[in-house]
């Protein structure tokens, strides 16, 4: 893989853009001083951005020590700049981590497990769809960065990025199913996310590991395939009447059933917990909760290890009381491997 390649291909969008290579490396290293790697990042670089998209950059530094990934924004010729700092040592252990992490885990997911490991993707993701500006001149530190961008090439990445969309997607149907009973047009809406997510899948197996979902259309435009789009437009088309939903809901079923690669889920559960901001009293025989003191629901006989840290259960146990939760968007539910009694 040819570096001068990617830098090629950055300079014809930077110069689209009144800037160059120059002016943006000048502009990090006067941030920051001397970098180790400059890549042009986001949906700009990845090939989905117009003329109004943010110059996102993602910038590798020579230190050992923790940085902060927040942007910090500067502005060239009228455009903005969003910087976002890594050492060489993240990245790398961030590939290792998911490398040797299996997904879903197994025994036991927490919202925050969830939300680390989807970081982790989309950082990798954004690195993986970028184009280098810059790169040092070093030697031994260009040879462990151009062997770290082949990584992002290789079989490997693509069928993390794979397997992830395929798991939201059958969270999503999961969760679609089990609100249908309490509200069939919300859970046509999750539905068409499951459907969007496989999507996804379908797009990511075929190159595009950009993971930005507005521009997902336009992924998938890329792949020239056209049965996938009107899936997508399909999915689009929610219902407005409970009559229509039960249509669209089984319609939207047989397209799950065609795409998603997961069939056997004997060996998955599905844990619960309080979404952020839900807050509980208990109120005689009854549970009052509130999800930033703005929505209000009473309940009886909630699970009690949802009120202590989480409730777990196989996909085949339903809870009137966790419908109830989804339907008000005050818990969250994660997928997990049942290694104990499988």
């Amino acid at each position: 893989m040819r570096n001068d390649f990617f830098e090629k291909a950055a300079s014809e969008i930077l110069n689209a853009r009144n800037l160059s290579k120059e002016i943006i490396t000048n502009e990090v290293k006067s941030i920051f001083g001397e970098t180790l790697l400059i890549a042009g990042a986001g949906s700009l670089f990845a090939g989905y951005g117009n003329s109004e998209s943010d110059i996102d950059v993602l910038v590798i530094v020579n230190t050992e020590n923790k940085l902060s990934q927040l942007p910090i924004m500067s502005y060239k010729n009228e455009e903005r700049i969003d910087s976002e700092f890594y050492t060489l040592q993240d990245i790398e252990s961030t590939i290792s981590s998911l490398k040797n992490q299996s997904w879903p885990p197994p025994n036991s997911i927490t919202r925050v497990e969830w939300e680390l490991y989807f970081r982790c993707i989309q950082n990798l993701s954004r690195f993986a769809s970028s184009k280098v500006i810059y790169i040092s001149e070093d030697s031994q530190f260009k040879h462990r960065a151009l062997d770290l961008l082949k990584e992002f090439y290789s079989d490997w990445f693509r069928k993390i990025l794979c397997d992830w969309w395929n798991l939201e997607a059958v969270r999503f149907k999961l969760i679609a199913d089990y609100i249908k009973s309490e509200d069939i047009l919300l859970g046509c809406l999750k539905l068409s996310d499951s459907i969007q997510y496989l999507l996804s899948k379908e797009v990511a197996s075929q190159g595009e590991v950009f993971m930005g979902r507005k521009w997902l259309p336009m992924k998938i435009e890329k792949t020239g395939n056209k049965n996938l789009m009107e899936i997508y437009k399909q999915s689009l088309d929610v219902p407005v009447t409970r009559k229509e939903a039960e249509e669209y809901y089984i319609s939207l079923e047989i397209i799950y059933d065609q795409l998603c690669e997961i069939n056997n889920l004997d060996n998955i559960c599905i844990r619960f917990e309080f979404s952020q901001g839900v807050e509980n009293w208990s109120i005689s025989e009854e549970t009052l909760l509130s999800k930033w003191r703005l929505r209000h629901l009473t309940l009886k006989d909630v699970p009690s290890g949802l009120l202590k840290n989480g409730y777990s259960c196989k996909l085949s146990e339903e809870h009137p009381s966790i419908k109830k939760l989804l339907v008000n968007d005050m818990v969250w539910a994660g997928l997990y491997i049942d290694k104990v009694n499988s």
